[in-house]
C-alpha cells in the first residue's frame, strides 16, 4: 500500500538535478519518498500528525514509531547553511523525544535528505542514538532508503 499523491500527482522526484537548488528536497518532499518507503515494508503510516515534533506515526507489528523529517530547503526556497543544517540535525531529535511521552513504548526515528553534514552530525550522535534506539533514514538521490538502526536488534 503506497501513498496516494493526489490527483495527478506522480511520487515526487529528490533531485531533478545533481546540482543547483532544483536538487534540494524540500521537507515535503523527504516526508512523501519516506512514507511510501515505509509502507513498502509493510508499515501502516498517518500522514501528517499536527503533533510537533512528529511528523510521521508509522505502525508495524503492533509497535509504533515516531519519526521526524528534516529537508534541505527553507521557507524561501533557499537551501540550508551549515549553521542552519547544524541546528536542525539537533532540534529534529529533541522535537522526536519530547513526544515520546505521549506513547513511552514508541520506537524513535529521523529522517534526512543524503547529505555529508547529516552524515557527520549523525555519526557524532550514533552513542546517543544507540541508547534511545532510534532509526536514521537517508533518503538518497536515486529514490533508495537507508535505513539505520542504532542500538536494535
Amino acid at each position: 500500500m503506497g501513498i496516494d499523491w493526489g490527483v495527478g500527482q506522480t511520487k515526487p522526484k529528490l533531485f531533478e538535478m545533481q546540482t543547483g537548488e532544483d536538487s534540494v528536497p524540500k521537507e515535503v518532499e523527504v516526508e512523501k519518498m519516506l512514507m511510501d518507503h515505509l509502507c513498502s515494508c509493510g508499515f501502516v503510516v498517518k500522514e501528517r500528525t499536527g503533533v510537533h515534533g512528529i511528523d510521521i506515526v508509522a505502525e508495524r507489528d503492533g509497535q509504533v514509531h515516531f519519526i521526524e523529517v528534516q529537508g534541505n530547503v527553507g521557507r524561501k526556497g533557499r537551501s540550508f547553511e551549515v549553521k542552519q543544517k547544524r541546528n536542525h540535525a539537533h532540534r529534529v531529535v529533541g522535537q522526536v523525544c519530547s513526544r515520546l511521552h505521549t506513547n513511552p513504548e514508541a520506537r524513535l526515528g529521523i529522517a534526512f535528505p543524503e547529505d555529508e553534514f547529516y552524515r557527520r552530525k549523525v555519526d557524532e550522535m550514533k552513542i546517543a542514538f544507540g541508547r534511545l534506539h532510534m532509526t536514521v533514514y537517508f533518503l538518497k538521490a536515486n529514490g533508495e532508503v537507508e535505513e539505520i538502526r542504532y542500538g536494535q536488534a
